[in-house]
């Protein structure tokens, strides 16, 4: 008898401690469940680029740069005063060759003119060419004119000069002025241009 007790006895025993391991596995499960999950780490937000706190320095004002695109002369004879010291260059632009240099108050004999120059033939005999701002390149005249032809008039003294206006044969003109193979007019709304001087021929 008292064998068999103590056989229920440890099966008992064995039965109530695989209850209590049971229990107690259960218990951690559902602590190990209410524990919130870790969130991963953000990643970092990108630095934002550094404030440059220099002033940037104003662009540079660019300057008009003229070039002769070809070498066509149209022909022309006057003798003119020059306004102040200028070099001559060998080819109309500035970015040429100097041939020479020519002083104020002296006189220049002018043979042609260009887009944007004037060529001049020195006492040496050289050729060059210089810009019309450094003479006196209009003398100055007031006589009336009738027209033989109808012209268009320019804004400077050369068949590359913008066409301003237009007068027509049979009409009188006031000019004011002569410049090489030009004649400076006024028109009666205070307009003032070049015409050829074979218009007026």
């Amino acid at each position: 008898m008292v064998s068999r007790s103590s056989s229920v006895e440890s099966r008992l025993a064995r039965a109530i401690a695989a209850m209590a391991v049971c229990s107690m596995i259960g218990i951690a499960s559902g602590a190990v469940a209410q524990i919130p999950a870790t969130p991963a780490p953000a990643a970092p937000a990108p630095a934002a680029p550094a404030q440059i706190t220099a002033t940037a320095k104003p662009p540079k004002p660019k300057h008009h740069i003229v070039v002769e695109t070809s070498d066509e002369v149209e022909p022309a004879h006057a003798l003119v005063k020059l306004k102040g010291d200028t070099w001559v260059y060998s080819r109309p632009n500035k970015w040429s060759h100097r041939v020479a240099q020519v002083h104020m108050d002296k006189f220049i004999n002018v043979t042609g003119s260009t887009h944007y120059y004037l060529r001049v033939k020195l006492k040496d005999g050289k050729v060059g060419y210089i810009t019309p701002e450094s003479v006196e390149l209009t003398r100055p005249v007031d006589r009336t004119f009738f027209l033989t032809s109808d012209s268009p008039v320019y804004n400077r003294p050369n068949r590359w000069g913008r066409k301003v206006s237009a007068v027509h044969k049979g009409h009188a003109v006031h000019v004011i002025g002569m410049a090489l193979e030009y004649m400076k007019i006024r028109m009666k709304d205070g307009l003032e241009g070049f015409i050829p001087r074979v218009a007026l021929e």
